[in-house]
C-alpha cells in the first residue's frame, strides 16, 4: 500500500469513535433485553426467551463479547431440550455474564472472555 492510500490519523480516531459509540449502545441496550428474558421466562414463554437468547448470541458475538455469546447460546440449547433445570441454570449464567460486561472495568478487557 502506498502511503496517499493509507488512511489519515483523522480517518482512523473517526472509525474508532464510531465503533466505540456502536459497542457503548450494544451494551446499553443488554440490560433491556436481560430484563425482557427475564420477564419472558416468568411468563413461561421459553419460546421468547431463545429467540431473545439468539438475537443475543448473534449480537454478541459480532461486538467481541464471546463469553456472553456462549452463555447465550447455550440457553437456545436448553431451551431446544426442553430442559427447564438448564433453562434456569443457563438463564441466571447468562444474566451474571451480561451484568459482568457492563461493569466499567469490563469494558476494556472483553475480548479476554
Amino acid at each position: 500500500m502506498q502511503d496517499h492510500e493509507r488512511p489519515s490519523i483523522a480517518q482512523l480516531s473517526a472509525r474508532l469513535a464510531a465503533n466505540n459509540a456502536r459497542v457503548i449502545d450494544f451494551l446499553e441496550n443488554l440490560t433491556s433485553r436481560v430484563d425482557t428474558l427475564v420477564e419472558a421466562a416468568t411468563a413461561d414463554d421459553w419460546q421468547e426467551v431463545e429467540r431473545i437468547s439468539d438475537h443475543v448470541a448473534r449480537s454478541s458475538a459480532a461486538y467481541g463479547y464471546a463469553m456472553i455469546s456462549e452463555s447465550a447460546q447455550r440457553l437456545c440449547e436448553a431451551v431446544q431440550a426442553d430442559d427447564m433445570t438448564m433453562m434456569r441454570r443457563r438463564l441466571v449464567k447468562l444474566i451474571g455474564v451480561c451484568g459482568r460486561a457492563r461493569r466499567p472495568d469490563a469494558a476494556a478487557s472483553h475480548e479476554s472472555e
